[in-house]
């Protein structure tokens, strides 16, 4: 449906490169670049300005870009109602997701898979910030994410969690119900960067609660890396039970409870960009991920009350 200069243009500034975009597309580059530049002469103004490192979008081609990518989302979404009133109940969604949920994504996905098994999916892991930006600009249609303070995004469904501890199950906390911060301000802690969201929340729980920061024994840009490390016994870290219910599952770490004044739930959202009319197939998947959401908060619940009594 969109012509072969908008699949053209889209993926040249994606990529910053025609050579890029013609072997993504196994397309000539000449006939990529014959495109781009029969549409600068029509428009009568450049698309991109060529660098040494290469393609940067000029004002018209932000503007362009903006244009071809609501065409784009119109055709998924025409496409998408076509194939709901054949009843085929195809289309494709794209999810952004932060690392700490690719296991409920995943989890979710197993079982959405059965029920439509012609939809099929584009998932990709980033930070929060970057999730809701891939959410805002229309490149994934769902994000999942610790929700940051967006108006123009719609809060499908969320969990809340409380932090913990999560230490090797050899060490002296292991057995402990729970715990404050105060009693593990000696601990070695790893501690993720700067780039995930979880370091900002967990940082701003010991300012409010002891006025200082964890000790870092090590830091890193992964939530897996940061298990191995205390599965190795070189430290602690700060999660919520979610991002460890394999390895709890496992018997690979143990979670405790963090307790006190001034801390934070971990936050996971499903949301949606706010006024935009989503795809047949995203719609059904929203509705799925909530009810999963809504799932694993009523499971834990009755986990909590359960080790109460």
């Amino acid at each position: 449906m969109l012509s072969r200069f908008s699949l053209y243009f889209a993926e040249v500034a994606k990529r910053g490169s025609i050579r890029q975009a013609s072997d993504y597309l196994n397309i000539s580059p000449s006939a990529i670049d014959r495109q781009l530049l029969n549409m600068e002469a029509r428009l009568g103004a450049p698309l991109f300005e060529r660098t040494a490192k290469g393609l940067k979008l000029t004002s018209a081609g932000e503007f362009a870009l903006a244009s071809v990518m609501r065409l784009q989302r119109e055709a998924a979404l025409f496409r998408s109602r076509m194939d709901e009133l054949r009843g085929l109940r195809r289309g494709e969604v794209s999810v952004a997701v932060v690392e700490g949920a690719v296991e409920f994504l995943a989890e979710q996905l197993a079982a959405f898979h059965k029920s439509y098994p012609a939809i099929t999916h584009t998932v990709q892991v980033a930070s929060s910030l970057r999730v809701s930006e891939l959410v805002r600009s229309g490149e994934a249609e769902v994000g999942i994410a610790y929700p940051g303070d967006h108006a123009d995004m719609r809060v499908e469904q969320a969990m809340l969690y409380a932090f913990g501890l999560i230490v090797d199950p050899e060490h002296r906390f292991a057995d402990l119900a729970e715990i404050e911060i105060v009693e593990c301000l000696d601990e070695q802690f790893i501690m993720p960067d700067e780039n995930l969201s979880l370091r900002r929340l967990i940082e701003q729980a010991w300012w409010t609660t002891a006025g200082v920061k964890p000790q870092a024994f090590a830091t890193v840009n992964s939530l897996q890396a940061v298990k191995a490390l205390v599965r190795k016994g070189l430290g602690v870290a700060v999660m919520s039970p979610l991002e460890v219910a394999l390895e709890r599952e496992a018997g690979l770490l143990n979670y405790i409870p963090l307790v006190g004044r001034g801390l934070m739930m971990a936050n996971y959202s499903t949301f949606t960009a706010a006024g935009r009319t989503l795809s047949a197939a995203a719609s059904l998947m929203v509705q799925h991920l909530a009810a999963g959401m809504a799932e694993k908060m009523a499971a834990e619940d009755r986990s909590i009350r359960s080790h109460q009594s």
